[in-house]
């Protein structure tokens, strides 16, 4: 274990320091909690080399940015983070914001799986960006809860997204079904994590060559990650 510790979570190499999984940069600081509470305290973090911390700090930046826009939309993470809080990061990034706000369309979603479509609305964002992002997050939690490297692929579904296509009532009634379904699966599952309000995760294991992650941000904002070994 000892030795595990000095190695980077996810290529082996000697580590160079500590990386926060998720980006710390996701838990409000305390000015900015709506009852004092410092979310920012016993916080995930995995041994790192240079270039799987430092050097992706722009797929941090990215990352937060698309979940920001989320957290707008979203009374948990409005409560939690506070305007302030975000609209601190768009004053940093306003370009970015722009150009993803910019393909913004308003959908119908059953939100809440009532059989009534509520208005809401969805944007595009770069999927292989994203896809990298949450590639490190979900090594680094493999990493911390396993105590071992994960040198499998790693899938990921974003419970958030919703179809802009021309059938998107039917396509998104779909991905409704679909997040029912995994909020079933996982209903009694332990939640790990000490700020669950801001970031928890749920773990399934089917055999030995299959792990299931679920990664919750303010209680709503959902990624599913699969993943698999060569021989699955």
């Amino acid at each position: 274990m000892s030795t595990l510790k000095n190695k980077c979570y996810y290529c082996g190499q000697p580590k160079t320091s500590m990386e926060h999984v998720p980006p710390k940069v996701f838990f409000p600081d305390k000015k900015y909690s709506h009852n004092d509470i410092n979310h920012r305290q016993e916080l995930i973090t995995v041994p790192s080399c240079d270039v799987h911390n430092s050097n992706k700090s722009h797929l941090d930046e990215y990352l937060f940015v698309i979940m920001a826009i989320n957290i707008l939309a979203n009374e948990n993470g409005q409560h939690l983070a506070l305007k302030k809080a975000v609209d601190k990061i768009i004053k940093r990034k306003p370009k970015l914001f722009k150009e993803v706000l910019g393909s913004a369309q308003e959908v119908l979603v059953d939100e809440y799986g009532l059989g009534e479509l509520q208005s809401t609305f969805a944007f595009e964002f770069d999927k292989n960006k994203l896809d990298e992002c949450f590639d490190y997050i979900s090594r680094g939690i493999y990493f911390h809860h396993f105590q071992k490297n994960y040198e499998g692929k790693v899938k990921s579904r974003y419970q958030f997204v919703v179809s802009l296509d021309s059938d998107s009532v039917t396509t998104n009634k779909k991905l409704e079904e679909y997040r029912q379904f995994v909020k079933e699966r996982l209903n009694n599952i332990e939640k790990h994590g000490q700020n669950t309000e801001v970031f928890y995760y749920k773990v399934l294991e089917e055999g030995s060559d299959k792990v299931f992650f679920q990664l919750s941000f303010y209680e709503s904002l959902k990624i599913d990650i699969f993943l698999l070994t060569e021989s699955s």
